[in-house]
């Protein structure tokens, strides 16, 4: 009887795991192609900015984080199916949450920053930096033993970074050199080569916050059997208050121009929202699926490692890619240029060089998972490279 309930026990888990990761991938990127058709949504708001994009990624991350805060709605069903996942939490560490929380909500602001000045791929493929981080953390603060084949694969990462922001860079000078005599792009120009590189540092920025959060959730889920809704739930809370009374306030009264990730104007983004259906629509679409990924991508962290999580999150860039592509080449000479003319994205010369960067990114990342192998790297002792049959020290 013991065994065939440990047989129903993993086969639960597997499910679980296997419905997580399905939410996260469709989910995940569902919602960076969601965000992106919001910020290029055009509105009125305060008279003073006149008809202009709602790019509000402060706002937008109050929006996530309250979203994440609904999670304790679904804690508070899940308790009524199941008694075994109450988990009365000490004050202590309620307060504690709020670090990882505090982290999350300035990682998800500096990316939503970021995906104002980058396209959405390589957005997505700097994500990679959270193992580069994770690693670097994991050695130097929480002493944690590295082999070489962590190092080798640190500085492939590295390597395919690099190469993936040299192209973006080199894209974006092509594209203004094509057409800086095309009054059509006044509206729709893209950004410099100065926005291009300060939104790579950004997105990096972001991906270290990003992976002291993914470190002490790792703590939380799996040596304290913290509840995954529980934790997404109060980090939210938390999110939501920092934005409130801290973070709102102050890029309201800070100055410069609306709508650089800098400045931004509360009650111009409250006005947007009323007088724009299509903005209120995807924002609270937005919202729905904040909390349904937050939860997916807690419950994979959960089953699994930040590792694997940070790995198969980079499953759904070739897909989002690939839907970006297709909605530059559907939209060209059409009207719906003039609307989203930047959702999309163009295939250019560099492309091959972003996409060489992305293979050598998922190599370095296999490689530091130890999804490849390498015989003459060292490993743990409890690990056998199939190819000698020996362990490697």
């Amino acid at each position: 009887m013991k065994k065939n309930s440990n047989i129903n026990m993993n086969s639960n888990h597997s499910k679980k795991r296997i419905w997580a990761l399905a939410g996260m991938f469709f989910l995940g990127s569902f919602a960076v192609i969601n965000q992106k058709f919001l910020f290029e949504i055009y509105g009125y708001g305060r008279p003073q900015y006149g008809y202009h994009r709602w790019r509000k990624p402060w706002f937008f991350s109050t929006g996530a984080a309250f979203g994440m805060s609904l999670a304790l709605i679904v804690y508070e069903i899940q308790k009524c199916f199941d008694k075994t996942i109450y988990h009365k939490l000490s004050n202590r560490k309620l307060f504690f949450i709020a670090i990882p929380s505090f982290c999350d909500l300035l990682a998800s602001v500096l990316s939503n920053i970021s995906v104002l000045y980058l396209d959405v791929s390589v957005v997505l493929m700097l994500r990679g930096s959270t193992v580069l981080f994770t690693g670097l953390i994991s050695f130097f603060y929480l002493h944690r033993r590295m082999y070489s084949y962590h190092w080798f694969a640190i500085a492939i990462v590295l390597v395919a970074l690099m190469l993936v922001s040299t192209s973006a860079v080199m894209s974006r000078n092509s594209y203004i050199h094509e057409n800086k005599s095309d009054k059509k792009t006044i509206h729709h120009k893209k950004s410099g080569i100065g926005f291009t590189i300060a939104g790579i540092l950004i997105k990096i920025g972001s991906k270290l916050l990003q992976s002291i959060r993914l470190l002490i959730e790792e703590d939380l889920t799996q040596e304290q059997q913290i509840p995954s809704t529980l934790i997404v739930g109060i980090e939210g809370v938390w999110s939501v208050a920092f934005c409130s009374f801290i973070f709102l306030p102050i890029v309201h009264f800070l100055p410069g121009p609306e709508g650089n990730g800098i400045h931004e104007d509360f009650i111009d983004s409250c006005i947007m929202l009323t007088n724009n259906k299509t903005i209120i629509c995807l924002f609270t679409l937005h919202i729905l699926l904040m909390v349904l990924l937050t939860i997916s991508s807690m419950i994979v962290t959960e089953t699994t490692s930040a590792i694997f999580r940070t790995l198969f999150d980079l499953t759904r860039i070739i897909f989002v890619w690939a839907v970006q592509i297709i909605l530059h080449y559907s939209m060209k000479n059409t009207r719906l240029e003039n609307k989203f003319g930047k959702i999309g994205e163009r295939w250019t010369n560099w492309s091959f060089m972003q996409l060489f960067g992305f293979a050598l990114l998922i190599v370095g990342l296999f490689i530091y998972g130890k999804q490849i192998r390498i015989p003459c790297l060292a490993y743990p002792k409890d690990y056998s490279i199939k190819t000698s049959r020996k362990s490697v020290a």
